[in-house]
């Protein structure tokens, strides 16, 4: 029978072991992406499938939320005039979805975000916003996705 005092050093060691796996398996995501770069020098634009025969998903650089990403997105969202047609916080046009709380949708990555400001219809074919992917590109994009997946 495990007693309260060997249950709670039990849970503080698989506590332990836990964060160790998630600290290693953050500090070597970023070494293996580098060693996965093409010979070119230019980042992947598609993740490697094991599947044969599955297209290659897209994947957006590894890109923390910080305070600059998210201020440079902010201005991105206003110099491209985002609010014509979407509302965050009750600023903006209500002709698209509200943005207040888009990031808190599960499934709105920065990666995801990212696809649908380059080709909405890729997420909804019915869709009317227009493809910003001639306009809105490189690290404007990141920002912007960025920004948009920290509304919560």
């Amino acid at each position: 029978m495990i007693t309260t005092l060997n249950r709670m050093a039990l849970l503080k060691v698989v506590g332990g072991i836990v964060c160790g796996m998630l600290l290693i398996t953050v500090g070597c995501a970023a070494p293996l992406q580098s060693q996965n770069a093409p010979p070119n020098g230019k980042p992947a634009n598609t993740a490697e499938s094991s599947v044969i025969g599955a297209n290659p998903a897209p994947i957006a650089p590894l890109m923390k939320m910080d305070a600059d990403n998210v201020t440079l997105g902010k201005k991105v969202y206003a110099d491209n005039k985002c609010s014509d047609c979407h509302v965050i916080a009750g600023t903006g046009v209500s002709v698209g979805p509200d943005l207040t709380r888009t990031g808190a949708d599960p499934k709105h990555t920065v990666a995801w975000l990212e696809a649908e400001i380059k080709n909405p219809k890729s997420h909804n074919p019915k869709g009317f916003m227009p493809a910003y992917q001639n306009k809105i590109q490189g690290q404007d994009l990141q920002a912007l996705a960025t920004y948009l997946a920290s509304l919560k």
